[in-house]
Parts: C-alpha cells; structure tokens; sequence
C-alpha cells in the first residue's frame, strides 16, 4: 500500500494508522450502538494520552490534521488494488468514511467482513481490534496480567490449581542466563516455541524417530540427539529469544476432522461479573489449520469461525481478512464444519470457567483450549485478546462487563504517567 515515494514519506513522518479522536455518532444510532461508542471514546483518549507522552502534542495534532488526507489515499489504494463491485468512487467514500468517521481502519474492515451486507450494517456495533487491545491492557493495569499471559508463569498458575494444561519440559529465558530443565524428554514428537512471541510465530516440532532412541529431527531434517543438542537447536533457530520445550499433543479422534494434522484450540472467552461472582462464557471461535501448518493460527494461514457461546455451534469458515474463501467445509480435509457444534463443548467451558475463578481481578480473558484425548486441555491464556472475527463486540456482554459501576474507575480512570 505505501511503495510509492508518496506513500513512504506519508507512513513515516505522519501516519499513526489511526485517528486519536472520535467524532459524534448519527442522530439516529440507538442506545446500544451509544453504549459501545462511549467504550472506544475511553480507548480513544487512552490512545491520545499514550501518544502525546511518546512523540508529543505536536505529533498528535498534525496528524489528526493530515489523517483525513491520507486514510482518503489509502482508501484509493486499497479499492484500485481490489475493485468494487458497485464502482469505485463508491467503495473509496465508504472506505474512506469509515476510517475518519468511525475509527474503522482498512484492516478492520477486512478483518470484519464489511464485503458482506450482513456484516456492513452493524459497524456501529464493532470495536476495533487496536481499541480493545489498548483497553484491555488500560484496563488490566494494576491487576499483574503477566501471571497468566507469559507462559512460564501460566504454567505455574495451572499447575497451583490443579488444572489440565500442557506441561514445560525446558525454559530458556534467553541470552546467558541458564536453561531450566523440568522434566525428562519424553519418547515422542516436541514442540518447541518462543515464550514471548504471539500468533504461533517461530514455534515448531521436533518429529521423535520412533526407535527406542533419544533422536529427534527438524522440518529441515537435521537429526538431534540430545538434550544439548535440542538446547542448541534452539537458540539457534529462535536467536536467543527465550523459548519453551513441551510435548507435543495431538487432537481428539473427534477434532481431527478440523486439522489436516497440527492441533488445533478452540478460543473462549471468559467474563468476570465482580458483583455476582459468576464467570460466564462472552464468546469465543475455533480456529482451524491448513495443510502443513505446525500451528492453527490466522497469521500463518488458518482459517476460523466464531461459535455460539451458549452451544459452541459453528459457523462457515474463512480466513484473517475478507470472506472471499467462506465455506462450509474445511477445504483440506473435507469436513463438515458450519453449523456443527464443537464436540464436548461442555468440558471447555467448564475449563475455562475453572480457571478464570482463581483470578477475579482481571475481568475478560481468552483461553485457548485443545482436546488432545477426550478431556479438555489448557494451552494459553490471552489477558490482552483479540477481537472477535464474525461478532461484532458490541452485541455481547462485553458491553455490560465494561459499563458495570465497579468497572468505571478501571476503564475510564486516568492510567498513571509512568
């Protein structure tokens, strides 16, 4: 999108790819959708805050200026580079209107489907991904989310409980400090990833020979036979960046029809409700692998739908932006995955709700569970999760979680300077 000249210079001196501000909704925008705009207004002044502190009140006002200009030359960019069914000037206005006049960068409107007419007509409903981000972490300020989203620590917190999760063989925080070995290597398939990386970035497996002995070997066929040798491998492979080692799972004979072969985990989130005490299940979706992924992330090329949070059934799938590729089935595999509900759906709310019980102070967590037997399995949680991908926010309880009365001062209350 910037390769011309005009572009670069653009994108480095003046675009932050958002506007800090947040103009007044229609006239004739119901309770609702002015429930949802008075959330992204507070992410929206936290964004402000947050740029004025690292590149200045001058910064921020140029480019507030600049950003009707420049989100038009985006729109054109992005519509030249795609067509329009109903013309182009058309698809540039609403592109660009929905960029200056709702906060709806191109990136969400892909990621939400706005090609669609089902999905189009309830943008006032959604929140941005880079809103909800900046909020959960505003949000989750004083509550230490690092207790649960790295994974070392969520792997104590799991273990403490006594709930189901997928256990660390080897840590390495990286750099000269040593390795931690937590368990014997087992005689089966690893799976190696970084501790601090998201969206499965530079994870992989180690496909144990099946001979009896301690050998294992890389995608790119390099034969490892030993502990050190996996240390090695590692630092190697993931340049020094800290890393876990941990057994490799495998889906449920009843999942494996969603995966041509990675496991594959099923998203739920998790809402806190401080004045009932009750944990109830927001939403969540399932995310499916393609064939020769290690991991079923949307970033490397998986595919996904959101689930009824009530019943866990599916809708069609598609991939991380636009619904050009919405289908019923999994196009790898063959299987029937729109309106089938995710088998033992039970077990992982039920999960989910476990775990979320032992941390009350943070209210809205994604947990990412696998059923690699017939039991439900811990992988992750997300204190700062993403967005949905079909639902806008907006029509769940999300909106209610965050305008409770003993939610005002964490959402809305002013984040410290430091």
């Amino acid at each position: 999108m910037y390769d011309s000249p005009l572009g670069r210079i653009l994108k480095r001196y003046l675009d932050s790819n958002d506007l800090a501000w947040t103009f007044p909704l229609p006239f004739w925008a119901g309770e609702r959708e002015r429930k949802v705009r008075r959330i992204r207004i507070a992410a929206r002044r936290v964004l402000r805050r947050r740029l004025i502190r690292r590149r200045g009140l001058v910064y921020l006002l140029t480019s507030s200026l600049v950003w009707p200009l420049l989100s038009a030359y985006k729109a054109w960019l992005q519509v030249m580079r795609d067509g329009a069914r109903l013309g182009l000037v058309p698809a540039w206005l609403d592109c660009w209107w929905l960029q200056v006049a709702h906060n709806l960068r191109i990136e969400d409107q892909q990621h939400f489907g706005f090609d669609l007419p089902t999905q189009r007509q309830n943008y006032l409903l959604f929140v941005a991904n880079s809103e909800h981000k900046i909020l959960m972490e505003h949000m989750n300020r004083d509550a230490q989310p690092q207790r649960v989203r790295d994974k070392a620590p969520f792997a104590e917190y799991c273990q403490a409980r006594g709930l189901p999760s997928v256990p660390i063989l080897a840590e390495s925080n990286g750099g000269a400090e040593p390795l931690r070995w937590l368990a014997p290597l087992p005689k089966q398939d690893l799976f190696l990833k970084p501790s601090t990386q998201w969206g499965g970035k530079g994870a992989c497996v180690l496909h144990y020979n099946g001979s009896g002995l301690s050998c294992w070997r890389t995608q790119e066929g390099l034969e490892l036979r030993s502990g050190d040798d996996i240390v090695d491998f590692a630092n190697k492979q993931l340049s020094g960046m800290p890393w876990i080692l941990q057994p490799r799972l495998t889906n449920s004979v009843h999942w494996r029809g969603f995966s041509p072969g990675a496991l594959l985990a099923v998203r739920v989130v998790t809402a806190w409700r401080s004045t009932s005490g009750v944990v109830e299940v927001l939403g969540g979706f399932m995310r499916f692998p393609r064939e020769g992924a290690v991991v079923d992330n949307l970033s490397s090329g998986g595919l996904a739908t959101d689930l009824n949070p009530l019943t866990g059934r599916l809708g069609k799938i598609h991939g991380n932006y636009g619904r050009s590729m919405l289908s019923s089935h999994h196009p790898d595999t063959g299987a029937l995955i729109d309106g089938v509900c995710v088998p033992h759906w039970d077990k992982l709310v039920a999960l989910a709700k476990w775990a979320h019980g032992g941390i009350p102070e943070i209210p809205m967590i994604g947990w990412n569970i696998a059923l690699p037997d017939d039991e439900a399995v811990l992988i992750e949680a997300n204190t700062n999760w993403g967005v949905l991908i079909d639902t806008p926010l907006g029509a769940t309880a999300y909106v209610e979680v965050l305008l409770a009365p003993e939610m005002h001062e964490r959402v809305f209350g002013v984040e410290s300077a430091g």
